[in-house]
């Protein structure tokens, strides 16, 4: 009798540790992100620290990351989302799988001047951890565009002159293709509240935007194509997200080339980028070991140092070199910190007109 006792036990003993390696993940995370959003070094160390191979997609758009998670694709196991207005909806639909903050130990890491704002978007930070924030400003060529008291670029009474804004046209003036930003921008120039659901706000911003219309050359949210242009000579005024002002600045300076960057006094708009986990992930404890890793203080550093994107991780600043940790648009001053502004969702009636305008506005119509 104890023979066949012993038998039977090995038995369930195989079987529940059988059971247990079924229950592993395998070695794979598929990564779906920005493009030069993180550094090739860092996803290298973790891939050897961890054994698990990273396959890498890139998207240069938030619409093809939202149309996808949407679709309920089943492809990524970890997405880069922008706050607002996208992370702010795709939440509401709830297209993502809550982070389970136990497999999280770097959390208190992240600070709370980010964390607190994107609460009041995310409850509790439930399903996505803040990886990247900045500015928005414009970028502009030192050597052609002569800054000064009656050609500010630090009000937006200079970007929204026909009379003042003309005189660059011919070097170039590019506007980001993402309507969200000049609108809120717009608006709180002209007196709006940032949360104002009147219709009449999307009239004002449409009357603003096309007095300066025949001035403006280009609309892009490419990274690349944005850089490139201020680069190239193609554009002379560049408006930029701070994580490419900064990467067109340190090229720009290896050629001689001399930027600037300024930001808007009236409205300081910030954006953050964040990691979260689709709710039909494949791999949800690989996925959760990523974030974690990326949350490190040595590997946020690194990151910024490659990106040029301030991390959500303030204990990084330390380990910049001397440089950076200086640099005003990387790390702004308390003066611009205190007017922060984070993007608010649009109630959808309102957004797909603002979408529908602005895509008239763009085809000069």
């Amino acid at each position: 009798m104890k023979f066949y006792h012993y038998i039977f036990l090995l038995f369930m003993g195989a079987f529940l540790f059988s059971g247990i390696a079924c229950a592993e993940e395998e070695k794979v995370l598929y990564l779906y992100y920005w493009a030069n959003g993180i550094d090739d070094k860092v996803i290298a160390q973790f891939e050897e620290e961890t054994g698990i191979k990273v396959h890498r997609d890139y998207y240069d758009t938030e619409e093809v990351l939202e149309s996808k998670l949407l679709s309920g694709t089943n492809l990524y196991d970890v997405v880069m989302p922008s706050a607002s207005p996208y992370y702010v909806r795709e939440v509401t639909l709830g297209v993502y799988r809550p982070l389970d903050k136990s497999l999280l130990p770097n959390w208190h890491l992240l600070s709370p001047m980010i964390l607190k704002p994107l609460a009041q978007i995310d409850p509790q930070n439930k399903f996505g951890a803040p990886y990247s924030w900045g500015t928005t400003g414009f970028v502009y060529d030192k050597e052609i565009v002569k800054t000064s008291q009656s050609f500010d670029l630090q009000t937006l009474a200079t970007i929204l002159n026909p009379e003042k804004i003309q005189k660059y046209a011919h070097c170039g003036i590019m506007l980001l293709d993402n309507p969200q930003d000049m609108f809120e921008a717009v608006s709180v120039f002209l007196g709006y509240n940032q949360t104002s659901k009147n219709e009449e706000r999307i009239q004002r911003f449409e009357s603003e935007i096309q007095k300066i219309r025949p001035y403006i050359k280009a609309f892009s949210s490419n990274a690349d194509k944005m850089i490139n242009s201020i680069l190239l000579g193609e554009t002379c005024i560049a408006q930029m997200w701070s994580g490419e002002a900064l990467r067109a600045m340190a090229v720009a300076k290896k050629t001689g080339k001399k930027l600037g960057f300024a930001v808007p006094k009236e409205h300081v708009g910030a954006w953050c980028d964040l990691f979260a986990i689709p709710k039909n992930a494949r791999h949800p404890q690989n996925a959760h070991k990523f974030i974690n890793f990326m949350m490190r203080t040595d590997i946020a550093a690194i990151n910024t140092k490659a990106t040029r994107m301030a991390s959500a991780n303030f204990y990084s600043k330390k380990l910049l070199p001397l440089a950076l940790q200086k640099n005003k648009v990387l790390f702004p001053d308390h003066i611009i910190l205190d007017k922060l502004q984070w993007s608010q969702a649009l109630p959808l009636k309102l957004e797909r007109k603002l979408i529908r305008l602005w895509s008239n506005i763009k085809a000069n119509r």
